[in-house]
């Protein structure tokens, strides 16, 4: 007859979790957790840059705006760096300007308003332009974003073509 010998148990066999299955076991959660850490730092940084560049972008415009709803003959040719504190001195003799966003120290905008081109009432004058009288109104608005650390300084400029809505001949 045959006897069949079962195995005993190993007397070093654990029925619990070892140390090393704990440890390799936080190794991998503290590397998710910290991949979702970048990931919600990443989308926090985006949303300042454009909180920040949404701002910029309308403090400008604003100014544009403001400047555009004069009619041709009351813009005043503005020299180029003209900044935010001097616009006013500019327009001082017109009641209907108004801006609609007054100057922010850390977002300090520029404007610049030149005439290209002028219609003069002498259709044999060569300084005349069939295009008509065209005034372009630059604003530039610059800023050093929060979200870089370094001393990076950025800027935007906006544009406008005023017409002395008069017909263009070619």
């Amino acid at each position: 007859m045959m006897t069949i010998k079962l195995a005993s148990k190993n007397k070093y066999a654990k029925n619990g979790i070892s140390l090393i299955e704990i440890l390799f076991a936080l190794v991998i959660l503290s590397s998710v957790f910290i991949s979702l850490f970048q990931i919600l730092r990443s989308g926090v940084k985006g949303t300042e840059r454009l909180s920040e560049e949404s701002y910029a972008a309308n403090h400008a415009i604003s100014l544009l705006e403001s400047v555009s709803a004069l009619t041709y003959s009351q813009i005043p040719q503005i020299p180029e760096g003209t900044a935010d504190e001097d616009i006013m001195s500019w327009f001082a003799g017109i009641p209907e300007f108004s801006l609609s966003s007054l100057p922010d120290s850390d977002f300090p905008r520029t404007i610049k308003i030149k005439e290209v081109s002028k219609r003069t009432k002498d259709d044999s004058d060569s300084d005349n332009s069939q295009w008509g009288s065209l005034k372009v109104v630059s604003v530039t608005i610059s800023w050093h974003p929060i979200y870089l650390k370094k001393h990076v300084k950025k800027s935007k400029s906006f544009h406008a073509l005023i017409t002395d809505d008069m017909e263009v001949s070619r």
